[in-house]
């Protein structure tokens, strides 16, 4: 592939199909477009290749993420958004997909990715995509791990 038509994928898949141009909080865009993309897929991708696809869309969003900082000239801009829809994405990845979670989950991870508790805060500091994305790995880490206390304790079902 021609390393121009790969630079422009790379930016139009890291800033989530444009939207990262958006006037506003463009992180929260981001989490719907994954959220929206985790419950379209969670209605007819069987959970097993729905888990399968969080891998090569983790490690394409430290790529693309990469890149289009690169082309951005900006270590970690505001337009990219794929490490928020991939960090939605893993939120919500193995638990039932229900309205009231998916969107518990979706406050928790823009909380979490906001504050950035420990470690989330020196991840940000890793090269490149890696710094981009894994923060955000984090932050979906630590609300993955509320909505999984919030169904054992029967607050959701």
């Amino acid at each position: 592939m021609d390393g121009k038509v790969r630079q422009r994928l790379d930016l139009f898949f890291a800033t989530g199909l444009g939207l990262g141009f958006l006037r506003g909080p463009t992180g929260t865009y981001g989490a719907i477009l994954g959220l929206g993309l985790y419950a379209l897929l969670a209605r007819w991708v069987p959970l097993m290749v729905h888990a399968g696809l969080a891998v090569p869309l983790f490690f394409y969003s430290v790529l693309s993420a990469g890149s289009a900082a690169r082309q951005l000239g900006n270590k970690d801009p505001k337009e990219v958004v794929c490490d928020e829809i991939f960090g939605q994405w893993f939120t919500l990845l193995w638990l039932p997909f229900h309205w009231p979670t998916a969107l518990i989950g979706l406050l928790a991870f823009r909380f979490f990715d906001i504050v950035k508790p420990f470690p989330a805060r020196r991840l940000e500091h890793l090269p490149g995509g890696w710094g981009i994305v894994m923060d955000d790995l984090m932050a979906a880490i630590y609300a993955h791990l509320l909505l999984q206390v919030l169904f054992h304790f029967r607050i959701l079902h």
